[in-house]
């Protein structure tokens, strides 16, 4: 990330990529933070910043899409339908 005077980003981007759209909601994220600006000799400079975004999943998944099956039709013998949860 590239960090200004002001402290704020200008521009940002992905080192390392991550599926699902993960890569746009960090540098969404990133362009969104304020920081404090750098100094050499007592005067602001913009920066190029390393900054590691990490996103935890929660594992409660009693809820959302893989747990909404309204009905099921295997296509073949060897194909089950998922169970829902307390079942």
């Amino acid at each position: 990330a590239l960090i200004d005077e002001r402290g704020e980003v200008t521009t940002a981007r992905v080192l390392k990529g991550l599926p699902m759209g993960l890569d746009g909601a960090a540098v969404d994220a990133v362009k969104s933070w304020k920081f404090q600006p750098a100094t050499r000799l007592g005067e602001a400079v913009p920066v190029y910043f390393i900054v590691t975004v990490d996103f935890r999943l929660t594992t409660d998944f009693d809820f959302g899409p893989a747990f909404f099956v309204v009905s099921c039709r295997p296509s073949s013998s060897r194909t089950r339908c998922p169970r829902r949860a307390g079942r």
